[in-house]
């Protein structure tokens, strides 16, 4: 390729985020692990577009996310910061998880990215260690860092962050709140900077609860939202009749080992979400409900009360439930 081909390209690729994601970033598949382009799943979009326009209307992104397991929350946040460093000058990437396994399994997924970038929008490769990627080069290059580490771990104040990503923050031990204020404090307001904070409930109280109803209810600078189970469309389970399916709805509610009429309540409620140009409605429907039936016989040892904590369909009943 040309040097005017490559501008062009790179050009295109700072334009539009979703172009680098299809055509530059490698992860592996939700289901068979086998390394696939990045496109969006229906979380990951409505992520994208939040994101986007709050980003056009404050300069700066806030967001805390409430969601079920599985998702690609986390696969999404770190496309969008590798994108940012691997593209740009002086940008620099901290995503802190709480656990040393989560973190290297997260940092496994930067190295993905990075190993399997385009040779035309591959930037020179500084120094990569355990958890950390600099680009760059002596006396020139990006510049540009991205760093993984797992809260309680070293010490981050007073360090610069342009994109900070906090994981499973509910989950944080001991000394995380005070881990947290130190990290969201190395991130300045404005300039184009960048925070998400997500998890999945650990109960009543603690800062990621605090956190999330302040900002649920507007008393903060950070905007929430709640991703429930049924809207990702891995959550469904086809059947292989119509008899099958006639059957399945007239023993709805009869079983108290999936909820009774709880179960039955759940058929047809619904959630929306304002992406901009359109609004995305997710309704329960049958086949939503199948699963949710094998997902608690078989990867919730038969307790409703833990498919609730691991797959909550409000916000409420996943920190009440927890």
């Amino acid at each position: 390729m040309e040097q005017k081909e490559v501008i062009e390209l790179v050009r295109k690729l700072k334009e539009n985020p979703l172009l680098y994601f299809e055509n530059c970033l490698k992860i592996q598949n939700f289901g068979t692990g086998e390394l696939i382009s990045f496109k969006l799943n229906e979380v990951q979009s409505i992520m994208h577009s939040m994101m986007q326009r709050q980003l056009e209307e404050h300069e700066h992104v806030r967001m805390i996310v409430l969601k079920a397991r599985r998702f690609g929350i986390s696969t999404y946040v770190q496309g969008r910061y590798f994108r940012h460093a691997a593209m740009n000058h002086n940008k620099v990437v901290q995503i802190t998880t709480h656990s040393k396994a989560a973190t290297d399994v997260m940092f496994a997924m930067t190295r993905t990215m990075e190993q399997n970038l385009p040779v035309e929008v591959k930037p020179q490769l500084k120094y990569s260690g355990r958890r950390d990627l600099h680009w760059g080069s002596e006396g020139g290059g990006l510049n540009s860092s991205y760093s993984l580490s797992t809260v309680g771990g070293r010490e981050v104040r007073g360090s610069k962050i342009d994109y900070l990503h906090c994981s499973e923050v509910a989950s944080w031990t001991a000394g995380g709140e005070d881990y947290l204020l130190g990290l969201l404090n190395c991130v300045v307001q404005g300039f184009d900077t960048e925070a998400v904070i997500e998890s999945t409930a650990q109960g009543v109280g603690g800062v990621f609860h605090d956190m999330y109803w302040d900002a649920a209810e507007g008393n903060s600078g950070w905007e929430s939202v709640f991703f429930p189970w049924y809207i990702y469309s891995y959550y469904s389970k086809p059947f292989t009749s119509e008899e099958e399916k006639e059957k399945f709805k007239e023993e709805l509610g009869q079983d108290q080992r999936y909820g009774g009429d709880a179960e039955k309540a759940l058929l047809g409620v619904s959630c929306e979400y304002d992406v901009g140009d359109e609004i995305k409605k997710f309704t329960v429907t049958l086949e939503n409900l199948h699963w949710r039936r094998q997902c608690i016989k078989t990867q919730c040892q038969n307790d409703l009360r833990k498919f609730h904590q691991e797959f909550p369909t409000t916000a409420r009943e996943a920190f009440v439930t927890t």
